[in-house]
Order: C-alpha cells, then sequence, then structure tokens
C-alpha cells in the first residue's frame, strides 16, 4: 500500500479486517527522502554560517556526485553522520530482508 494516511484510512473503513502491507519501494523512499531533507538542512546551515551562497557543488568549488557530496558533508558535522550512520545499515538490512535487524 501506499504511505498516504488517506489510503489508509480509506482502507480501515472500506475493509475493517484487512491487513496492510507498505511495500519495498515506499520504505527505501521514505528512509531515502529523510536522509536527503537532513542532508540539505544541514547542508544549509552549513553554507549560512560559512558566509557562502547556496549553489550547486560551490562549497567545493569542483564536480562531484550528490553521494561525494554527502559524503564529503557528513566529515563536517556530526548530526548528519549520525543520521548517514543511521540510515546505511538500515538500507543493507532491507535490501537483505533481515527482518530482526531491521525493527530492532
Amino acid at each position: 500500500m501506499n504511505m498516504n494516511a488517506a489510503y489508509d484510512s480509506m482502507v480501515k473503513k472500506t475493509f475493517p479486517k484487512a491487513r496492510i502491507f507498505i511495500d519495498r519501494l515506499h520504505i527505501i523512499q521514505q528512509l531515502t527522502n529523510t536522509f536527503k531533507n537532513v542532508r540539505i538542512q544541514e547542508m544549509n546551515h552549513l553554507n549560512r554560517h560559512s558566509g557562502e551562497e547556496v549553489k550547486y557543488h560551490h562549497l567545493f568549488k569542483r564536480y562531484l556526485s550528490a553521494q561525494d557530496i554527502a559524503l564529503k558533508l557528513i566529515d563536517y558535522n556530526p548530526v548528519l553522520k549520525e543520521t548517514y550512520d543511521f540510515y546505511q545499515p538500515l538500507l543493507g538490512y532491507f535490501k537483505d530482508r533481515n527482518a530482526d535487524y531491521f525493527l530492532t
């Protein structure tokens, strides 16, 4: 099922005994979006405090992929590092279908 709250309410009202499952795509999407939002928030915070304008790769003065930027930023920011270190194992547990680790 899609993770939209409206779907959840509708399904529960229409099919009260239905078992609801969230598909793999939406779980991975939620994890990825959460990490991306923290990365953007922390990058904007870093930019505001460094006095530089927010521009694509401006802080690094070279071309980098989004993953390269995230890896460099975790060296500068403990909040982003902690979020990244939490996020990466979850992706691995989910990929390996290891529910015991994923849910703990």
